[in-house]
């Protein structure tokens, strides 16, 4: 399995409740955490893009992201997108849980090729800071419940179908 080296998340204290890790679920990782209040750290720029969504709780937030300033409060739905290559810093005031998916850039332009969307491509993944996104939140949550059960045969279908073509379509500007 590839580790993903400097992962968004090993650079502040969490308690994983949940992840992808130990499956093998090629390009994508997904990690649910809980983050404790009065959280703060820098993140060092990782391999692959991250998605993060606040499934549960809220906080006051800030963070830099590739030098842009913003802040606000997060509740249960609020997602965040840090490209690859993207030096951060956050801070948090309250316990929360979030939903952290880990996307290679290699795993999105191969997706957009099998989706027939290698047209929409630009080289660059948006940074976004408390957004909201049915769609994305959707797709979390179906990547979500799989980690809830224990391995099986269709597990690998459902996440090919839930990875490739639903995240990874919309990531890549295409809505599958």
């Amino acid at each position: 399995m590839h580790e993903e080296r400097g992962a968004f998340h090993d650079h502040f204290r969490r308690e994983v409740l949940a992840s992808s890790r130990d499956r093998a679920w090629a390009g994508v990782t997904v990690d649910l955490l809980r983050v404790p209040g009065e959280v703060a750290g820098v993140i060092p720029s990782c391999e692959n893009h991250t998605v993060s969504v606040l499934t549960n709780g809220f906080c006051e937030a800030a963070a830099t992201l590739g030098g842009t300033d913003v802040r606000g409060k997060l509740t249960s739905g609020s997602i965040a997108v840090v490209p690859a290559g993207i030096t951060s810093t956050f801070e948090g005031d309250s316990e929360n849980e979030v939903a952290l998916i880990s996307v290679s850039p290699h795993f999105l332009i191969e997706a957009a090729v099998a989706v027939g969307a290698e047209h929409t491509i630009r080289g660059d993944i948006p940074i976004a800071f408390n957004a909201r996104d049915e769609f994305i939140e959707t797709t979390c949550k179906l990547l979500l419940l799989e980690l809830d059960k224990p391995k099986h045969p269709l597990q690998r279908l459902i996440y090919d179908t839930t990875s490739r073509w639903r995240c990874s379509g919309r990531l890549t500007g295409r809505h599958a």
